[in-house]
């Protein structure tokens, strides 16, 4: 068994335990489904190798369908790695990544260093951290925004006023499901990253659950992008996610062109290479602007 970042709560009780088995169906039954994005490829390596969770001292809890979408997101990271290891017998999750280098990089010659690292390896090293959380309460944390956003009486719908605090909740595997088939987020990296604020955002200290709703509803007219939109508001909310799972912030990779400092992150797009005989490469459509979002830091 390993132990999840986050965790499911079932009747009160937290499974933030798991283990893997042989994806049922094999790779096929993975690149069967229609849904070719990485949220997508997730769900179906999670519903193929993950039956039961278990709490610390091995209470079980059989997985039924609809649980899987429930799953957080950054645990089906964790399952999938694990995963990926039984399939490929393993020891460490390898897959190429490719960090950009903006300092020799020029129109039309772009340059990338190529790494194929295992990140469970380096968090063992101390290269980089991973974060679990302590207990199912820290699902939810608060956002208090520096500047106060103003939301205007509508009708006899939204009382208005101004507000600081925003609760948000880490995101489930169904949540970016939904996100990785949202058009208007795909549209820009901003729209996604909006689209995926509102998905997080679960209350508003003074606003009822009724009228968030009605102003989250409308997804041309995002909530965060009509009001997170002062610099500094941006800034805490990148800056107050919560930290779950690998943490590459301050990761050594050094531009094999020129030597310059290129890393400080996790390139999570050929993250699902194992499922596919296919060679990686940079454009990969694999990890998708959903998966990608996670990396931001």
């Amino acid at each position: 068994m390993f132990q999840l970042y986050c965790g499911l709560v079932r009747n009160g009780i937290w499974y933030n335990y798991a283990e893997v088995q042989p994806i049922s169906g094999g790779v096929l039954s993975i690149m069967d489904g229609l849904d070719k994005s990485g949220a997508g490829y997730m769900l179906k390596v999670v519903e193929g190798s993950v039956k039961a969770l278990y709490t610390k001292d091995g209470q079980s809890y059989q997985l039924e369908p609809e649980d899987y979408k429930d799953i957080k997101g950054k645990d089906g990271w964790k399952i999938c790695e694990e995963a990926s290891k039984l399939f490929t017998g393993e020891k460490h999750h390898l897959f190429e990544e490719h960090f950009f280098c903006p300092v020799c990089s020029t129109t039309n010659n772009e340059k990338y260093t190529h790494v194929k690292e295992s990140w469970s390896e380096l968090a063992e090293k101390g290269l980089i951290d991973e974060h679990y959380l302590n207990d199912p309460s820290e699902f939810r944390w608060t956002t208090e925004l520096p500047v106060p956003i103003e939301i205007k009486p509508l009708q006899n719908h939204i009382s208005g006023g101004t507000y600081t605090k925003l609760v948000r909740e880490v995101l489930s595997i169904g949540q970016m499901v939904r996100l990785s088939k949202d058009s208007w987020a795909a549209q820009t990296e901003a729209n996604m990253l909006c689209a995926t604020w509102d998905a997080e955002i679960v209350e508003i200290t003074g606003l009822s659950e009724r009228e968030l709703n009605i102003l989250k509803r409308n997804n041309q007219e995002n909530f965060s992008k009509k009001y997170i939109k002062d610099q500094t508001n941006i800034e805490e909310m990148l800056n107050s996610e919560r930290k779950l799972g690998y943490e590459g912030e301050f990761r050594k990779v050094s531009c094999k062109h020129c030597g310059s400092e290129v890393g400080g992150h996790l390139d999570f797009t050929n993250f699902f290479s194992f499922l596919s005989p296919k060679k990686s490469n940079p454009s990969a459509k694999t990890g998708d602007r959903t998966t990608r979002s996670t990396t931001r830091r």
